[in-house]
């Protein structure tokens, strides 16, 4: 946990100033000041909050001055002055600073702001000064930005050839005094070194490749590229030195060894002669028919049946098809290449009730008809020079002169998008309620019980000047985004691995690997790769069945472990160190729990307003200032926190399987996920090139 703004504590929020005073001596005695200029006019310019700063070079901060005026003669504040023009001036002999407007006309509660940045080191003052005041002046020390870079992924990789791994870097200041902060949208220069057969490096889903790319920091400072391990082993191994300019390079070095010569992790690690990843080793094709006793006896994704075979999982069925001359038994249709029972108006729980291609909708299982398609259940149902596949008309054409059995054999690059916000309303709801308290003590909402009437309706009237100080910008920032986290499951994308091993007669047994996921929030693209993800670790390959059936690719139901909690956690996580770490001089949060704490500081905003009421009316209202906003933020803090703990455990399974046009032996569109969550359906797109 680090803080690197001024915590002001106990000091006179109203508070005159001389002309050409140093900062120090900004400070007098109460409203018994040696300003004649403001004891004639009745109208007093302080500072609101600090009026020393620490700032990084390339950062802002806000300068606010506050003006109010008081009873005749009697030094008592009557009320904040609205609509007096400020001025604001730099009057540092160097540097490059600069401020957002010259002037600014003070707001209804009697505040004017400007922003002041620069880009060099050094000390600079600026000065603040109203008709009929004396200035007030701020100092800035801005520093100058510290650059580093280092591996996040796994140094030394070991890999196989024929394979695609992820190799990341995270660029990030590691500024004294301000705390270490990540350097967003920084490009980093990748350079691959020579000796590899076929070795390249390549941008995450596609595009350029070859030695050298580029790649630009995300808002987590981390840029992550593939690179194809190429055909040969490399004994010696190759390097990937990467490249950020104002800091030394650094290198990753990968030992690519030839397939099945160790233990593999998936099935990309294996060669075609023996595809299969099972325990670590890679075996021949495993046989469809067993026999055995129970799962432990078949290869997965093959399950033992009833009948002692090794079968597929999912659809239990007989395969059926255009090419198979067998049809259905009567009440069964053929879907995906099962026969399965016609699903038109069956009753459904979720997704996994019902078979690819159908949607689990108020309890029965609707048909996800594509525009301008035509629903079936046989052949005669369809028009003249069509057939029915999996409940939906096409050309005949598509089935006849069949392609080879195993075109689509090899490993694939999937770029899904998996809507899941539809799946997850409970634990959503309740985060935003918890949310909603903390945004409004940040807005000043605070019902203060016990205070006369006059009183209330002054605290009213300074309040939002008060809470814009005292709860710095990162933290209200932090807020907004916390009421904004939908954003993370309304379209979660994923970068996956697959490779498909041809089983004959157009079956293949699937194996899949995330590689990276990423969301967008408010037009920032937050990825990384799961294996740097604490919260989710090293996801297991996901093994599947399917087949092609007419151009038309189908996935059967597959489960995804202890992913999705971790992923929702991290998601949050990392929109947190996105807006927290996106300012230079700001704070630099990574976990939510640290942030939330610092977030409201009840202990200044009470001081603070007990100073204005005290002043004012001799009236002490620091207990109840405080105690109303620790009420409303610790139980808001610790719901937000449990709701999290809870996602992690609860949300641990998700299943998914899908459907995809075939548009050519190397290409994938059109795809659809249909899946399940807790209960809870969801779906997705996706497309896929070899």
């Amino acid at each position: 946990m680090r803080r690197s703004f001024v915590a002001i504590g106990l000091f006179s929020l109203l508070l005159g100033a001389c002309a050409g005073s140093n900062p120090g001596n900004n400070n007098v005695d109460g409203y018994n000041s040696d300003c004649d200029a403001s004891n004639e006019s009745g109208i007093y310019l302080t500072a609101l909050g600090t009026y020393d700063f620490d700032m990084i070079a390339g950062g802002s901060i806000a300068l606010r001055a506050m003006t109010v005026h008081l009873d005749d003669g009697s030094h008592e504040t009557a009320g904040v002055a609205a609509g007096v023009t400020v001025h604001f001036e730099i009057i540092s002999i160097s540097g490059d600073g600069a401020l957002s407007v010259a002037s600014a006309e003070t707001d209804t509660n009697g505040i004017a702001e400007v922003e002041f940045t620069a880009t060099e080191e050094g000390p600079y003052q600026v000065v603040a000064v109203a008709d009929g005041t004396c200035d007030v002046t701020f100092s800035v020390a801005v520093a100058d930005q510290l650059r580093g870079l280092r591996v996040v992924s796994a140094n030394p990789v070991n890999a196989f050839t024929n394979s695609r791994i992820n190799l990341s870097v995270q660029a990030y200041s590691p500024d004294p005094g301000f705390g270490e902060y990540p350097l967003v949208g920084e490009e980093i220069t990748f350079n691959l070194s020579p000796g590899g057969a076929g070795s390249a490096l390549e941008q995450i889903g596609g595009g350029l490749s070859g030695a050298q790319i580029t790649a630009t920091t995300s808002p987590l400072g981390i840029a992550t590229i593939a690179m194809l391990t190429g055909t040969a082993g490399v004994p010696a191994g190759l390097d990937v030195t990467a490249t950020l300019q104002g800091t030394a390079p650094v290198s990753i070095h990968i030992n690519i060894a030839d397939q099945g010569t160790g233990p593999c992790q998936s099935n990309a690690d294996c060669p075609a002669a023996a595809p299969i990843c099972d325990n670590q080793l890679c075996i021949p094709n495993p046989t469809q028919s067993g026999p055995c006793v129970t799962n432990d006896d078949c290869v997965a994704p093959y399950e033992c049946n009833t009948a002692g075979q090794c079968v597929p999982p999912g659809p239990e069925g007989a395969a059926c098809g255009p090419l198979t001359a067998t049809p259905c038994p009567g009440g069964e249709m053929c879907i995906a290449g099962h026969c399965q029972p016609i699903p038109t108006d069956q009753p459904c729980t979720n997704n996994d009730d019902c078979p690819t291609g159908w949607l689990c909708v108020n309890g029965f299982c609707l048909q996800n008809v594509p525009p301008g398609g035509t629903p079936c259940v046989q052949d005669p149902d369809c028009p003249s020079g069509q057939i029915c596949v999996s409940g939906l008309c096409i050309n005949s054409s598509q089935c006849q002169n069949p392609p080879p059995a195993n075109r689509l054999n090899g490993t694939w690059q999937f770029d899904s998008l998996l809507h899941l916000r539809d799946a997850l309303p409970g634990w959503l709801s309740g985060i935003l309620t918890a949310t909603e308290t903390l945004r409004d003590i940040i807005q000043g909402n605070l019902n203060i019980p016990g205070l006369p009437g006059f009183i209330e309706n002054f605290i009213e009237d300074i309040i939002q000047g008060l809470i814009n100080a005292y709860v710095p910008p990162w933290a209200q920032q932090l807020i907004i985004a916390m009421g904004n986290i939908s954003d993370i499951v309304d379209d979660m994308r994923v970068y996956s691995t697959v490779n498909l091993v041809s089983q004959g007669g157009y079956e293949y047994v699937g194996s899949q690997t995330w590689d990276i996921i990423e969301f967008e929030y408010q037009g920032q693209y937050i990825s990384e790769s799961p294996s740097n993800i604490p919260q989710i670790g090293y996801i297991p390959q996901q093994m599947f069945t399917s087949r092609e059936v007419c151009e038309f690719f189908y996935i059967d139901r597959f489960d995804v472990d202890n992913v999705v909690g971790g992923l929702i956690r991290w998601g949050i996580e990392a929109m947190l160190t996105a807006v927290t770490c996106s300012v230079p001089g700001w704070p630099c949060y990574y976990s939510l729990e640290d942030a939330l704490d610092d977030l409201i500081d009840c202990d200044d905003i009470a001081y603070a307003i007990d100073d204005m009421v005290y002043n004012t009316f001799g009236f002490d209202v620091y207990d109840a200032v405080y105690n109303v906003c620790d009420n409303m933020k610790q139980p808001a803090i610790t719901a937000i926190i449990n709701a999290l703990d809870n996602i992690e455990v609860s949300l641990s399974l998700m299943s998914m399987r899908g459907e995809a046009d075939i548009q050519d032996d190397w290409n994938m569109i059109n795809g659809h996920w249909y899946g399940t969550l807790v209960g809870g359906n969801y779906d997705g797109d996706f497309t896929a090139t070899k």
